[in-house]
């Protein structure tokens, strides 16, 4: 019986240069993009592929991905504004049996 492994993140986003950031604050994990749904898209596919990973590996999922991002990109988080949840960025890796699905809650610092 395959699983459904949903992971829930909180996503702060920042404007560096001419880039967008995406930062995990659960995992620290980042993406980039030249717009904020590219960052956000990349953030959600270095999600997808630790917990991928974990799942080829038969360990638990979450195994590989990092621990907590550093304490300054939470007070930031604080301090954002939330974004709506408007964002369609739909990640899929195929040939998997529990496709892994990340869920983010964004703000812009």
């Amino acid at each position: 019986m395959s699983h459904i492994i949903q992971l829930n993140v909180h996503v702060l986003l920042q404007k560096e240069g001419p880039y967008w950031v995406a930062q995990c604050l659960q995992h620290d994990v980042a993406g980039q993009g030249k717009s904020v749904q590219d960052a956000a898209y990349a953030v959600e596919k270095a999600l997808v592929s630790h917990l991928a990973m974990g799942l080829e590996l038969k360990e638990n999922p979450l195994a590989t991905l990092p621990g907590p991002a550093p304490q300054t990109y939470w007070t930031k988080w604080e301090s954002g504004w939330q974004m709506k949840d408007d964002l369609s960025l739909p990640f899929s890796i195929q040939n998997i049996p529990a496709a892994p699905r990340v869920e983010a809650e964004l703000r812009v610092a």
